[in-house]
């Protein structure tokens, strides 16, 4: 089963070998409230290594920059697209293959990460155990 959540959106859509009423269920179920916003929150911090540095096939520079576009002016009552950040954009136009949707996995082990080397699904955990736990340790 595969979760895909809509970067402007953030509408989850399922896919996967379940019956439809089953997909549409979870569907459902996971387009409440924020849910689908938290879960492409997530994905995108987890595709990002300890150097912020985008990690997972899924994303690169590219589509993290249209998304912020797209985003800082929805968020926005100006709207002011020639800066040299955004001029790309204003010459080349808008490219839905560009776009961060963001895909991730479910089966009967739970959710798994999809296109990055070090996930954190639970069979995809293992390069975490040679990992300080004291890196995880909350600090006061």
């Amino acid at each position: 089963m595969t979760f895909s959540i809509d970067p402007y959106t953030y509408q989850l859509t399922v896919s996967g070998n379940a019956d439809r009423d089953t997909l549409s269920q979870i569907e459902k179920l996971l387009n409440e409230g924020d849910n689908a916003k938290n879960i492409w929150t997530h994905a995108w911090i987890c595709m990002h290594d300890s150097d912020n540095e985008i990690v997972n096939s899924q994303a690169n520079r590219t589509k993290a920059n249209q998304y912020s576009l797209w985003h800082e002016v929805y968020e926005t009552t100006g709207y002011e697209l020639y800066s040299n950040r955004w001029l790309q954009y204003a010459k080349n136009g808008w490219k839905k293959e560009n776009d961060l949707v963001l895909k991730i996995g479910f089966d009967s082990s739970g959710l798994y990460d999809i296109g990055q080397k070090k996930g954190y699904g639970a069979a995809q955990n293992t390069w975490m155990k040679g990992v300080s736990q004291s890196m995880f340790e909350a600090r006061v």
